[in-house]
């Protein structure tokens, strides 16, 4: 048994084995991955709170001569302290809830517990929630963010840059915002982590958002195939009598224009059917890891 320091022999939990407090923290910690949205909060206290208008009667005079008219009084905002109370309350939740605040009981119990939580990722729904999260942790009292290993943020290239898109999201468009993404948590992470970079000891990657298997298995069946028989007879039924091809010059040139027809078969086919061709992902996933 390890021994104990003179302030933790009064301590019940820390004479437990190693391995029982162990198991004690698996209960109060995720098993796969930490998750955090500080901004659905925000929206749902959106709609509870709008800033629109409500229109109300009110008389213009007592006497009763002319009739009431229908004046519009804005809704009272929230104030600045009500909004920075709703954010503590949710940092805390979020510390609480996936067993943070036990890195503040002791030195003993942060160790072991820093053990178990620098292997969980830790997904971000957006990079404005890597931000504040890494900002507001490190604050004053916080637990800090040294225990994060391994970080996960969500891109959405569909709402654009810095707000909607002004023209269609092409491939080159989103490798370009997601590229721009990562270097500005980069950045971040230099803030709060150091820089890790010049002695080789972070490492960022970005790539598609995996879809999610319980979501994927609820969408519905994908459109029946046709097969490439019924596909060349319904194409020769819709080419003009006297329709001719360019004869190729060698076999590789047989092969990319066999292709290329049957490319443009394909898009035809897709178009009566009303199935427009897939474009680039609009949700990506940027993932770093830092060794600490």
């Amino acid at each position: 048994m390890t021994q104990l320091a003179p302030h933790e022999e009064a301590a019940p939990f820390l004479r437990l084995p190693a391995e029982t407090r162990l198991h004690i923290y698996s209960y109060l910690i995720p098993e796969d991955r930490i998750e955090i949205d500080l901004c659905t909060s925000r929206r749902s206290e959106l709609e509870h709170h709008p800033a629109d208008a409500r229109t109300t009667s009110v008389s213009s005079s007592s006497s009763g001569r002319s009739p009431p008219r229908s004046s519009t009084i804005p809704t009272p905002k929230r104030s600045i302290i009500s909004g920075l109370v709703a954010q503590v309350i949710q940092l805390e939740t979020i510390t609480r809830t996936n067993g943070l605040h036990l890195l503040l009981v002791c030195r003993r119990t942060r160790d072991e517990v820093r053990s178990l939580l620098s292997t969980l990722p830790v997904r971000f729904h957006c990079p404005k929630c890597f931000e504040e999260l890494l900002r507001n942790l490190s604050f004053g009292l916080g637990v800090g963010v040294k225990w994060m290993r391994h970080v996960e943020i969500v891109v959405n290239c569909g709402s654009g840059l810095f707000g909607p898109p002004f023209r269609p999201l092409t491939d080159s468009l989103a490798k370009f915002m997601v590229t721009e993404t990562l270097q500005a948590a980069r950045r971040t992470g230099w803030l709060y982590y150091g820089r890790l970079d010049l002695a080789g000891r972070e490492e960022w990657k970005y790539e598609p958002l995996p879809a999610d298997p319980v979501a994927t298995t609820a969408e519905s069946p994908s459109p029946p195939t046709v097969s490439a028989g019924a596909l060349q007879t319904q194409t020769q039924n819709q080419l003009p009598p006297n329709a001719q091809f360019p004869v190729p010059a060698d076999d590789h040139s047989v092969a990319a224009a066999g292709l290329g027809v049957q490319q443009s078969m394909t898009n035809g086919l897709q178009q009566q059917r009303g199935v427009q061709p897939r474009g680039p992902p609009e949700k990506w996933l940027i993932s770093g890891w830092f060794s600490i």
